[in-house]
């Protein structure tokens, strides 16, 4: 549990701008669903923003943690493509 929370806390400090920006998506689609519909424009256009913004948030999750180890072996192993 403890390196659990480190890690989350790692994540946070390291991606505090995606996730401000986040949050401020939802303030802004929790701002507009009242007064427009789900099948309108404006709030068909902000749940695809924020879809798509989670997207790339959980990429940018994903892309951060390094591989475990400090030598792949990829690297190391000669390819005898191409010989």
């Amino acid at each position: 549990m403890k390196q659990a929370l480190h890690i989350f806390k790692k994540d946070v400090r390291y991606l505090r701008w995606e996730i401000g920006i986040s949050l401020a998506l939802m303030a802004a689609f929790v701002d507009i669903q009242p007064h427009s519909g789900p099948l309108t424009h404006r709030g068909a256009y902000m749940s695809v923003v924020l879809l798509a913004f989670w997207a790339f948030l959980c990429a940018r999750v994903i892309q951060a943690e390094p591989l475990p180890g400090n030598r792949q072996f990829w690297i190391t192993t000669p390819s005898s493509e191409g010989s």
